[in-house]
């Protein structure tokens, strides 16, 4: 009977033991575990400002989790993973922002036309194309290889441009103290993109890197026909149609014998008009 009893006291020990460690803590989703994720991913632990609903180490990835008002804020710790990458709740990964960014990322790409892109909290993203008026759809990565086999050549510029002064994510452009604490509440803006879609006239504008005066050079991609060309874009007077220069005669004799024969500078076709005495 004794032998029982000390048995059972082990036993209940042996099950306290196990109790108190696991209320100390925290389960492989506990708010211990996604720190450690944080950290492990590069990250590092900040205190911050999110809704109340959100507890410690929300879903960064996920538009909301942060974006309350102080009255229905409160502080929490969350996990700073650097410019452009955010933390979903078990590491840190790229910001995605685009049908580019989430390729970029391995997410599942759809054989549509234009492709999509999803991530696994259900966003989608299309890839950039243009539509005309007949319903015809090109791609900006198909206009683009149209483009390299046409006279505009591999002098395409792609890109989206932010003021001085922000941070590009995606085709957002963030104000420099966004990033800073506390953060500023300055508006965020949209890049100026180098190429741009016109439905009206069913064609893919792309600047192009041509140096040229008083232009500013573009390919223009058709999106029916599939062909592309340079437009200049220029401004300004025309330059004059020059034909040959005018044949002067000599001077005659005695011209200018007190003074001194000076030839005028050309003029824009490159000619000399006839000389003169000064």
């Amino acid at each position: 009977m004794k032998e029982k009893l000390v048995t059972s006291l082990s036993i209940i020990s042996l099950f306290s033991i196990i109790i108190v460690s696991g209320c100390l803590q925290q389960g492989p989703g506990g708010a211990d575990a996604r720190e450690q994720a944080c950290i492990n991913s590069g990250g590092s632990v900040v205190a911050y400002s999110c809704c109340l609903s959100a507890g410690d180490f929300p879903d960064l990835c996920l538009i909301g989790a942060c974006g309350c008002s102080p009255d229905n804020s409160h502080e929490v710790k969350t996990c700073g993973c650097g410019e452009g990458r955010c933390f979903n709740g078990t590491s840190c990964l790229s910001l995605i922002t685009s049908f580019d960014g989430c390729v970029a990322a391995g997410y599942p790409v759809m054989g549509s036309y234009p492709r999509q892109c999803r991530t696994p909290n259900g966003e989608t993203f299309v890839e950039e194309s243009c539509q005309d008026g007949s319903g015809s759809i090109l791609t900006l990565a198909d206009a683009m290889e149209i483009a390299k086999a046409s006279e505009c050549g591999d002098r395409l510029v792609v890109e989206c441009r932010c003021p001085e002064g922000y941070v590009q994510e995606g085709e957002a452009c963030n104000p420099e103290c966004y990033y800073s604490e506390p953060r500023c509440l300055m508006p965020s803006v949209s890049c100026e993109k180098s190429y741009q879609c016109n439905d009206y006239t069913g064609t893919w504008w792309i600047d192009l890197n041509i140096q040229q005066t008083g232009c500013s050079p573009a390919c223009v991609i058709n999106i029916t026909s599939r062909q592309a060309e340079i437009n200049w874009r220029c401004t300004g007077l025309l330059p004059p149609e020059c034909g040959d220069c005018p044949q002067l005669t000599p001077p005659a004799p005695g011209f200018c014998e007190n003074g001194t024969i000076v030839s005028p500078e050309p003029d824009e076709c490159g000619c000399t008009g006839p000389p003169q005495c000064i």
